[in-house]
């Protein structure tokens, strides 16, 4: 016991250490739980210096546009575009040298707002020359050996300014040019500079506001077409290629899944479709925020670093596009703070940020938190799990919030075939598939240990459902044969309701004509609906459910089954009445509530289940959710059909109308509850403003 308390004292110290190192950064910490709520934690990266021309032994610079580092070389290159030059910096980051003067044919020729820069393993220098409409490539000295031009190309618009804002090469000598304005993708040119197509276009997805736009689209006038934009797919605005000739893309897209991409030589995306980038909706300070992504850059490791525009900030993501840092602010003359970043690239373990309006270059080091996150990154990601396992259980003892945590123990665990724990660290990690993955394996184990069991399950549930089965047959036999006795007591209305599960048409007929409608049973029907919702909410499998229990609102979903139910049953009972319907409004209400009982019977069952199917399984259970549903209407329209003594057609066109009335009601409610808000938030502010005054 005393060991424990020393242990856990020791974790609360080295806490409160960090804390007070991630104190003294000018930004908060924050990353993303399991459901997508940021949550405050540790810093990763700190600054560590910021540079100028004058601090680095030169002149200041001039609007600096780009950055790039040359891991091999040791050496890191600065566009710095205002003075037309190229500044070297050693792997210390001290002044090596500067390229200012560029020759063309052996005459001198300037850069006019150069963008970007990117250095091949030849030490051949990029420049996306923007201002003079060219990219040059030119050696280490400056002297230029070849310039791309517009493309005199049928593939290439004519009507856009060749304006080249990024420029990358992969090994083959292959140049990646992202043009300002030109959606298509970036330019694609080969090692001799002839255009080849466009690389890796942003596709646009189809939604009801799109197809919408296209039958205008049929109608418009060329200018009107000129200026719609809907149809356009957001441009690159910066990209990196790693070692292996994948392209990292960002976007100033609002899609989250969208903004950042990954593109094989065949310019497809290979990151998973379900990975968020950028700041969620409900971001750590409560404020929504739409994030804009400028650079990219991906380190040694394979870490990907993604600049965002709208707060200055960087989001560090793992080699599975994974959140595991975001660090760096807007505002503030604080290191570690900027004005426009306009370029990220790594050194090391280190992260350059450069800052074109305060013309300096901002270092940003590991925190020893960070460190500990990129030790056991490098561990986990290079497959190390067991041995990473350690690693990630000190880093939960000084940062609980940080859930790539559990994913990596999570990973450990299941190496080890802990199965049981691995799926709790699932769970944690918010891993659905990883969590469907161990416990396969893990009932696998329980089914062979407990088969003998399972196995008389079986037969006895088998033998039981036989025997029922027979036992109706011989009850229908002696039905049939006038053998059983006439009752002599009323049928329970309590049980009766259960009848219309087999033969609806039947129940209800006798039900009206008999007055056999019970309101109890109604109540009690619509109270396991209510909580049937609660359940599959709160209790479906973890491997299925995306739902957060803490955002459970009982309020709203009270609303949205026992309200909507009670605008169906007036609006229904309204309707009919003016269309010659003959049913009361407890008949109306008493049949509606029993015909939800197969949709909310299979809910129970559907949600159990669930805990206890893989993800093969689960598609029968859906089906038997669909069926829930079928059912539930089929004995809706038979209800209505025998309460209103109504013909098929007519009944189909009293629902509908029915569902058209609890729309507008629902619609009304809203709006009455919106300026009902603003009327009292108005109130609020007059008595505050006089109380003021007074």
């Amino acid at each position: 016991m005393r060991k424990r308390i020393l242990s856990l004292l020791a974790a609360a110290a080295a806490a409160m250490s960090l804390s007070v190192q991630a104190a003294e950064e000018p930004y908060r910490g924050y990353i993303y739980d399991s459901y997508g709520n940021s949550v405050e934690s540790l810093n990763c990266y700190e600054p560590a210096a910021v540079l100028t021309g004058a601090l680095l032994g030169t002149t200041n610079f001039s609007s600096p546009q780009d950055i790039f580092v040359d891991e091999e070389k040791g050496t890191v290159y600065l566009l710095d575009s205002g003075n037309g030059r190229v500044i070297l910096l050693s792997e210390k980051l001290e002044l090596m040298g500067s390229v200012d003067r560029f020759t063309l044919g052996g005459e001198e020729t300037k850069l006019k707002e150069p963008s970007s820069l990117f250095v091949t393993k030849e030490g051949e220098m990029l420049i996306a020359d923007t201002g003079n409409e060219r990219v040059l490539v030119c050696s280490p000295v400056g002297e230029v050996r070849q310039v791309l031009a517009k493309p005199d190309n049928e593939l290439y618009p004519q009507d856009i300014r060749f304006a080249p804002k990024r420029v990358v090469a992969d090994r083959q000598g292959n140049i990646y040019v992202i043009i300002t304005g030109l959606y298509q993708g970036a330019a694609l040119f080969h090692a001799d500079g002839t255009f080849e197509r466009f690389y890796g276009s942003n596709d646009v997805g189809i939604s009801a506001a799109l197809l919408w736009d296209y039958f205008w689209k049929q109608i418009m006038s060329t200018d009107q077409k000129t200026a719609l934009s809907r149809y356009v797919p957001a441009e690159f605005t910066g990209f990196d290629i790693d070692e292996d000739g994948f392209v990292y893309t960002v976007t100033q897209d609002s899609n989250n899944k969208k903004m950042l991409r990954k593109l094989n030589f065949l310019g497809e995306s290979v990151i998973y479709t379900d990975r968020t980038f950028g700041d969620l909706e409900s971001e750590y300070d409560k404020r929504s925020i739409i994030t804009r992504f400028y650079d990219v850059c991906v380190d040694r490791r394979g870490n990907t670093f993604a600049l965002d525009l709208t707060r200055g900030r960087i989001f560090q993501y793992n080699t599975d596009f994974k959140l595991v840092s975001v660090f760096g602010s807007l505002g503030g003359e604080q290191a570690g703070t900027f004005k426009l970043p306009c370029a990220v690239d790594s050194l090391g373990d280190r992260i350059l940020v450069l800052d074109s309006d305060r013309a300096a270059l901002t270092v940003f080091s590991p925190t020893a938190f960070g460190k500990k996150v990129l030790a056991a990154l490098e561990l986990y990601e290079g497959g190390y799990y067991n041995e990473a396992l350690e690693p990630w259980r000190e880093i939960l003892t000084l940062n609980e919030n940080y859930y790539l945590a559990y994913q990596g123990i999570a990973d450990g665990q299941y190496m080890l075939g802990q199965y049981k724990e691995a799926m709790e660290s699932y769970r944690l990690a918010a891993d659905r598939s990883g969590y469907l993955k161990a416990f396969r394996e893990y009932r696998n184990i329980r089914l062979r240990e407990s088969f003998l069991l399972v196995f008389a399950f079986v037969v006895l549930v088998m033998a039981g459902a036989v025997a029922v089965i027979q036992a109706m047959a011989r009850r229908r036999r002696r039905a049939a044969a006038g053998i059983l006795p006439q009752r002599r007591r009323p049928p329970n209305k309590m049980l009766y309701s259960l009848r219309v599960f087999l033969s609806p048409a039947e129940s209800f007929e006798d039900m009206k004509e008999k007055r056999l409608f019970s309101v109890p049973a109604s109540f009690i029907i619509l109270l396991l609906f209510f909580l049937s919702a609660v359940f599959s909410y709160t209790s479906t499998g973890f491997g299925f459910n995306e739902n957060d229990p803490r955002d459970l609102n009982t309020a709203v979903l009270l609303a949205s089954t026992i309200g909507l139910f009670v605008l169906w049953s007036l609006s229904n009972y309204l309707f009919c009445t003016l269309h010659d319907g003959k049913g009361f409004f407890k008949e109306i209400w008493c049949a509606s509530a029993y015909a939800l009982l197969p949709y909310t019977l299979l809910t129970f069952l559907v949600t159990a289940a669930s805990n206890f199917v893989v993800l093969e399984e689960y598609a029968i259970l859906r089906y038997l959710g669909v069926a829930g549903i079928l059912w539930s209407g089929v004995l809706l329209i038979s209800a209505m059909r025998t309460v209103h003594a109504y013909s098929i057609p007519q009944t189909l066109g009293s629902i509908l109308l029915t569902l058209v009335g609890v729309l507008i009601a629902v619609f009304l409610l809203v709006l009455s509850f919106t300026v009902y808000n603003q009327v009292a938030d108005m109130i609020a502010v007059i008595v505050r403003e006089l109380l003021f005054r007074l």
